[in-house]
């Protein structure tokens, strides 16, 4: 994205750079493929690079592509581009450049079967009748250029169903079994080397897949397929490392007596862990002198911390690795590619390296998370390939397997947060939208739309991922999924694959496909009654207990009286407490830039907060007055004095309360001036329309004496001063008033006075 962006800096059409003319004069030819993958940015790019171009002046440019092909959204393609490149390429300041359009029907790959399955499959049910808004594209039939007839007995397409019965428990293990056994049959027949593509829409089920393949012994090359930090070797090796880098995590301590290189008995194990409360390293220093596998652990562990900041980080970890046999383990457990995997590890670590091995571990656990396992040593002489669609774009296998057809793209997720996309239509106009609001607690109305235009367009992608998929074959393809048996009836789930091909097979002008309801081979039910192994007791567990308790004095207010008491205890405290909250950061503003922002700003800032825009204006213009006339107020002015800088405004501060409680809070104002120092609380609440001034100011100290007096305690701490050096109160901004607070210490009493 930054290269496109370079470039279409460089061809600005604000002013004619030399570059352009050089461009202009050197090339006459240009030539695209895969145009259906085309982004807008790169689509301006195309527009430059012809600019000044017109029929007739011996320059060409060829667009290629297929727009049922086009899958790669995630990379901002817009396969609408290639529909209206077809009227021709617009330029700037001389109208269209006119194209011809060539449609190309042959297919020189898949076998005239193969061609008249997916033409009535696409045509007549998955891309029939397709809706612009959602980028779904119409279908275009395709002829077979040659006749590949198969072997009698090979079928060239089949779809195998798989649900739960009597038989299979777990569908989805049922599949990646059933997968791995055809894929080796279909290898045995063969006298000649053949390629098999096993293609993926997602990788959710990738881990079923590897371990039936795996089981039967099949070798083959997986493209970006498990991330590197799912495979167990790898996790053993983070944990070593993190063991190293932080002998206080008891989890890596842990670990490590069960990694490949130690693979401590489980008996042995709960033994460490019953041991006498103590630190892990601490319980295998204890362990070793019992264990000869956990000695050599201690020892190997031993020499790396000693080299630990001195040698590099990778350095330490594969010397102690090496010292446990780490290789020949790891080949034991998880043979070559375990290995291989392994040394991308050590690789990783040794590019990341800080000199700070804190730091190397964060980063290492970062990387981890993004990068995918390597290939497997022995995956150059194979020919069964395991991918997903996006990657097999361009390529063709003689044998195709799409399993996991039930894959749906709008699966149930936690919403974005926001909805960005195109409006329908040339003008591609971004719309945004926002979703569930944490203070309304629903979404923009906008949202909802958006949501229908985005699940559209996801729905119309995973369709041209079908025909992708399905066209990567040459002779044979099998279809498989998991479907939902209810009665005597067999679906897909909904806005899936496998329903759109279901669907299809109902229709009397549909082609029939052999299809296979759980086809047989399997092993029977899981549910078959196994011998229960006894457990023995969990190891107890004591969570370390937390050293200090955090404590804020605002919390204390509520001890003296409930919420239900309060004035604005009702449907208007959502809007007090907003208008709370706008008032202190106003006053904050006051003191920092001496001046109140505009009546509009203020309304912004309450309809942020959650107020409805309605009763928010009104709401500003009350905040407004209510402020400018506290302007006027001798005390308040006397605060906000510039000239008298010792001062502070929303200020935080900490302090020691006991041995094992921190208050903490923030204080609305801070003033010192030649003998106190003042703490001024801001409320925004006023007496009832029947309350006295007088009973209202009670009722307030009461609420927050507790409060104030925590404030005047946590700040005689952090400036080390006597507390009769504080003064403390309430000025109520509604009714423009300076409420002081005195504490008696001698008596224990409270005395207020205004």
């Amino acid at each position: 994205m930054g290269l496109e962006q370079a470039a279409l800096k460089v061809l600005s059409n604000d002013h004619v750079s030399d570059l352009q003319l050089f461009l202009d004069h050197r090339i006459h030819h240009l030539l695209v493929d895969e145009f259906q993958d085309t982004s807008r940015s790169q689509w301006i790019l195309i527009q430059r690079l012809c600019a000044g171009w017109i029929p007739g002046d011996g320059r060409t440019v060829f667009l290629v592509g297929d727009p049922k092909q086009s899958i790669y959204a995630f990379r901002k393609a817009e396969v609408r581009l290639f529909l209206e490149a077809k009227e021709g390429i617009p330029l700037s300041g001389q109208g269209i450049l006119p194209v011809n359009n060539i449609q190309l029907k042959a297919n020189f790959r898949s076998t005239d079967s193969l061609v008249k399955y997916i033409n009535t499959l696409f045509g007549d049910t998955v891309m029939a009748s397709p809706d612009e808004a959602f980028d779904e594209v119409p279908f275009q039939p395709s002829t077979a250029c040659e006749q590949k007839p198969l072997k009698e007995e090979s079928l060239p397409v089949s779809l195998n169903l798989f649900f739960k019965d009597s038989a299979v428990a777990v569908p989805e293990e049922a599949e990646a079994l059933w997968l791995a056994r055809t894929v080796k049959e279909v290898v045995t027949k063969q006298t000649e080397p053949i390629s098999i593509g096993i293609l993926l829409f997602a990788r959710n089920r990738l881990q079923y897949y590897l371990k039936a393949l795996r089981e039967n012994e099949i070798s083959l090359r997986v493209k970006e397929g498990l991330k590197i930090c799912q495979c167990p070797e790898v996790m053993c090796l983070y944990e070593l490392t993190a063991a190293l880098c932080r002998p206080h995590d008891d989890l890596a301590w842990a670990c490590l007596a069960r990694s490949p290189w130690t693979w401590a008995d489980a008996g042995v194990l709960l033994q460490i862990a019953h041991m006498a409360p103590a630190p892990w390293p601490l319980k295998l220093k204890l362990a070793a002198e019992k264990h000869p596998e956990i000695r050599r652990l201690q020892s190997a562990l031993k020499r790396g911390l000693q080299r630990l900041g001195r040698d590099s980080l990778a350095r330490v970890v594969q010397e102690v690795w090496m010292a446990l046999e780490g290789p020949e383990k790891v080949a034991a457990c998880f043979g070559p590619e375990g290995v291989a995997n392994c040394r991308r590890f050590f690789q990783i670590l040794e590019s990341i390296e800080t000199g700070i091995p804190e730091e190397t571990l964060v980063r290492l656990g970062n990387c981890l998370e993004n990068l995918y396992a390597p290939e497997a040593p022995d995956a150059p002489i194979t020919g069964v390939n395991l991918m997903t669609v996006h990657g097999a774009k361009g390529l063709q296998f003689d044998v195709v397997f799409l399993p996991f057809l039930d894959w749906c793209p709008l699966a149930a997720g936690k919403p974005p947060p926001y909805l960005l996309e195109r409006s329908p239509g040339k003008s591609a106009l971004p719309l945004i939208a926002m979703g569930q609001d944490r203070r309304l607690g629903k979404p923009e109305p906008a949202y909802g739309c958006l949501k229908h235009l985005a699940d559209g367009r996801k729905l119309g992608e995973l369709k041209r991922e079908l025909y992708v998929g399905m066209t990567r074959a040459k002779k044979q393809l099998f279809l498989s999924g998991v479907a939902q048996k209810r009665r005597d009836r067999i679906n897909g789930p909904e806005n899936s694959a496998l329903r759109w091909i279901l669907n299809h097979t109902m229709k009397e002008s549909a082609e029939s496909i052999p299809t296979f309801l759980n086809p047989s081979g399997l092993p029977v039910s899981s549910k078959k009654s196994k011998k229960k192994l006894s457990l023995p007791p969990p190891a107890s567990f004591e969570p370390q207990q937390i050293p200090y308790r955090l404590e804020s004095p605002s919390g204390l207010s509520s001890r003296a009286i409930e919420a239900e008491e309060l004035p604005w205890a009702d449907a208007d405290r959502h809007c007090a407490t907003i208008r709370g909250t706008v008032t202190h950061r106003l006053i904050e503003s006051l003191w920092h830039q001496g001046k109140l922002p505009g009546a509009d700003r203020i309304t912004t800032a309450l309809i942020g907060e959650g107020l409805n825009p309605d009763r928010a204006s009104v709401v500003a213009s009350e905040i407004e007055a209510e402020l400018l006339a506290c302007l006027k107020e001798p005390f308040f002015k006397w605060l906000l004095d510039r000239s008298r800088p010792a001062a502070e405004s929303e200020w935080a501060i900490e302090a020691v309360e006991k041995s094992n409680i921190i208050r903490t809070g923030i204080l609305d104002f801070v003033r010192k001036d030649e003998n106190y120092w003042w703490i001024i609380d801001f409320k925004t609440s006023r007496p009832e329309e029947t309350e006295k001034e007088a009973q209202f100011l009670a009722r307030e100290t009461d609420l927050y004496r507790p409060q104030l007096m925590a404030y005047r305690d946590m700040l005689a701490r952090v400036k080390g001063i006597d507390t009769v050096k504080i003064r403390t109160g309430l000025y109520f901004t509604g009714i423009q008033k300076w409420h002081e607070v005195v504490f008696v210490r001698k008596e224990g009493k409270c005395l207020d006075k205004a």
